[in-house]
């Protein structure tokens, strides 16, 4: 169940999901953006389930909706130059914070919170990918503009509380 939730109740990523699926919508790379951040996030996942130890990741998340903020609030939200690579690191962070949930758990476990956090990350995407399409004029609308900067500020705001916190 934690599989099914952690992307959802995890403000940062429910945060980074909608705009990355928001940008899906916005490029013709919106299917290969949500592939790669899914597999990189299963990677992060595997990775963090193993015991591998990388420090700060909660923060990097953090930036990682910082960035996405600032780039939809720029305008810059259909580059695909700009989100494959970001889509990219950011499933390896993303993921390796989901992994935290899976840390000392038996394979099976692991496995069933892994396809949890997929499914969900999934549907995230290509719902918000699909609503989008539909509904979002161009990348450098207004309204998409200013919802970026509110994504941005939220970024800042979480990663002010992991700093000032410990």
């Amino acid at each position: 169940m934690s599989g099914l939730q952690h992307p959802v109740v995890g403000l940062d990523h429910l945060a980074f999901i909608v705009v990355l699926g928001v940008v899906a919508a916005l490029t013709r790379a919106g299917t290969p953006l949500i592939l790669g951040f899914l597999a990189t996030a299963a990677i992060g996942t595997c990775a963090r389930a193993a015991n591998f130890d990388y420090p700060f990741v909660e923060q990097l998340v953090s930036l990682s909706v910082v960035l996405a903020g600032l780039l939809i609030a720029l305008g810059l939200g259909a580059r695909k130059v700009l989100w494959l690579p970001l889509a990219l690191i950011a499933g390896l962070l993303h993921g390796y914070a989901f992994g935290e949930e899976a840390l000392g758990a038996d394979r099976p476990v692991i496995a069933a919170y892994m396809l949890g956090v997929t499914v969900v990350c999934s549907a995230l995407l290509v719902a918000v990918m699909l609503l989008a399409s539909k509904i979002l004029p161009d990348a450098g609308s207004r309204t998409l503009r200013l919802a970026g900067a509110l994504v941005g500020i939220l970024g800042i705001v979480l990663l002010a509380q992991l700093l000032t916190n410990g």
